[in-house]
């Protein structure tokens, strides 16, 4: 009988959960990219200069000289589902308008055609994988897993 009970309160906490998400990406799916992204390139926006990645913007913020901070995330993955808070939250606080985010899917019911060249490009084989790219090069390949902490530390030592 207890097995069933902690069965039940699992099932609604995890339904609890998922709607909580739900709720947290139709809010951020409403929210308005910022004017450095064109209209043009104006992917789904996460977080303050953190987007859902995007290539004609992921493009852009190259071409632009900026430097890039490209999360490969999967949807399934509990370490990716883990580091989300904490990259949502350093690119809320960070203040560098020379830094783009980019969370591109991996190996998940989002990933698309972009998602997998750019992940061919770069040679990524498992999700939560970080790579920063400044001035077109490669700073950072990482698959350590990041606090909100190291994200800023991390940035911060190549602005």
């Amino acid at each position: 009988m207890k097995i069933w009970i902690l069965l039940l309160a699992v099932f609604l906490a995890a339904g609890c959960v998922q709607q909580q998400e739900g709720a947290q990406d139709e809010a951020v799916a409403q929210q308005e990219s910022p004017a450095e992204i064109s209209p043009a390139a104006s992917p789904q926006t996460i977080a303050k200069n953190y987007y859902r990645y995007d290539r004609a913007a992921y493009e852009q913020a190259l071409s632009g000289g900026k430097i890039v901070f490209l999360d490969f995330y999967a949807s399934w993955c509990p370490i990716c589902n883990a580091e989300k808070p904490d990259i949502v939250q350093a690119f809320n606080e960070i203040d560098y308008d020379n830094v783009v985010g980019f969370q591109v899917h991996y190996n998940d019911d989002q990933t698309n055609d972009d998602d997998r060249s750019l992940a061919r490009e770069f040679g990524i084989t498992y999700q939560h994988t970080k790579i920063i790219i400044k001035d077109g090069t490669v700073a950072l390949k990482s698959l350590e897993v990041f606090s909100a902490d190291r994200v800023k530390a991390e940035i911060a030592g190549l602005v």
